[in-house]
């Protein structure tokens, strides 16, 4: 893919326009009520937004960790690295030192210049392809899922990236959300090429850090939107336009961290505590908070009739927090040194095993859905996990981004 990148347009009759609005006369539609009945703005009783110290900074409580708050990104200086797009072909050798959980075979690190890995920070897959997020190296990285081959490294200023921090694949496009930009970057998902680059007032994006696909709806989580507490922002798949954008009243949260969308519900972990909302227009749903032992919740996953909660925080390394699908009961908390959790801040499940990424123990975690219980945790040179910053599964393996490793490992689900 050499040379600069070609821009095509998806939307018969709109030509891209990087940095601005992309659809002229799109205005988004304002945000419903919370509740029937009752005005926009209107919390729940009880809602309880976190305590916010100097700067606009939120004070939760447990340890800080590694992992750095993403509004502190607003203010830092990061490097700008740019990796030429280029096509490499080249499959990675499986690891063969270490004996971590049993498992000890078809173990892959994928790393190296060829892969363009530049502190990965997020993943997505969609059929066999899999595409990395570089949050460093302002850049994504398309792999084939089956043989661990490069198919692309997409960068260059026209792509408008600018600290990646998620990824996902939804209506045949790659949706990039750059956090450092306030945009969002579509790729046609056949050949990687830039489509346009959402930005502008009608986004209302402010740090975009996280998303969920509902259908033809894209959900985009602005951590320092409508004020210091984040905002939503719903997005037509089809056309790139807005649907509506949410401030935290509405959709009642406190600085979104993690979205997930199971049937009908959005789920929002946020450091004001788990909230169930309506996916298809953003109506306040539930608040969870007292009592369920949320501490720094930052990772969601919906497995066996649960939503599963990864909580980076607390004074045993973290948690997870189980919770029913169906209505947010509680139904246990997860935690201890059996799990070795160690600031976990990434969860996935193939609705048999949950695999959670521990930042600051550089090991993953292994559980059963059924019942939580612990499986084993992977740790080692053979996986060669470093600062695990994204985990996913598909296709009957494993993938984790590490991020201070600028690598990717791959492993068997089962």
């Amino acid at each position: 893919y050499p040379g600069a990148p070609t821009m095509a347009a998806p939307f018969p009759g709109a030509a891209p326009v990087p940095g601005t609005a992309p659809f002229p006369g799109a205005a988004p539609v304002p945000g419903t009520a919370p509740f029937p009945g009752t005005a926009p703005g209107a919390a729940p009783p009880g809602w309880q937004p976190p305590a916010w110290g100097p700067g606009g900074v939120p004070v939760s409580p447990g340890p800080v960790g590694r992992r750095v708050n993403p509004l502190v990104w607003i203010s830092a200086a990061v490097a700008v690295v740019l990796v030429a797009g280029l096509v490499i072909f080249f499959v990675a050798k499986p690891s063969k030192s270490g004996n971590n959980g049993g498992k000890t075979s078809a173990v892959q690190v994928f790393s190296g210049a060829t892969y363009g890995f530049k502190y990965p920070w997020a993943l997505a897959l969609a059929g066999d392809d899999l595409w990395v997020a570089n949050q460093h190296g302002n850049s994504v990285t398309e792999l084939n899922a089956s043989t661990g081959k490069v198919v692309r490294i997409i960068s260059g200023g026209n792509y408008g990236f600018d600290k990646p921090s998620a990824i996902a694949v939804a209506g045949g496009f790659v949706w990039v959300a750059n956090f450092g930009g306030n945009s969002v970057t579509v790729l046609n998902a056949g050949d990687g090429s830039l489509v346009r680059v959402l930005a502008g007032a009608n986004y209302g994006f402010d740090g975009p850090d996280s998303m969920a696909v509902y259908g033809s709806d894209l959900w985009v989580s602005n951590v320092a939107g409508s004020g210091k507490y984040g905002s939503l922002t719903e997005i037509n798949t089809s056309d790139g336009t807005t649907i509506r954008t949410l401030t935290w009243k509405q959709a009642v949260f406190a600085t979104p961290e993690a979205l997930l969308v199971n049937g009908n519900h959005l789920w929002i972990a946020s450091l004001g505590g788990v909230t169930q909302d309506n996916a298809s227009d953003g109506s306040y749903g539930q608040l969870f908070q007292k009592g369920y032992n949320f501490n720094e919740p930052d990772a969601l996953a919906a497995a066996g009739g649960s939503i599963w909660v990864d909580n980076a925080g607390g004074t045993n390394g973290g948690s997870v927090t189980q919770m029913s699908a169906s209505d947010g009961t509680w139904v246990r908390t997860l935690a201890g040194g059996s799990y070795g959790f160690a600031y976990p801040g990434s969860i996935t499940s193939d609705g048999t095993h949950l695999w959670v990424g521990n930042a600051n123990g550089d090991s993953v975690t292994e559980m059963n859905v059924t019942d939580g219980g612990w499986v084993r945790t992977l740790v080692g040179g053979e996986y060669d996990f470093k600062y695990p910053a994204a985990i996913l599964v598909g296709g009957g393996h494993v993938w984790v981004a590490n991020a201070d490793g600028n690598s990717v490992t791959e492993f068997p689900a089962s």
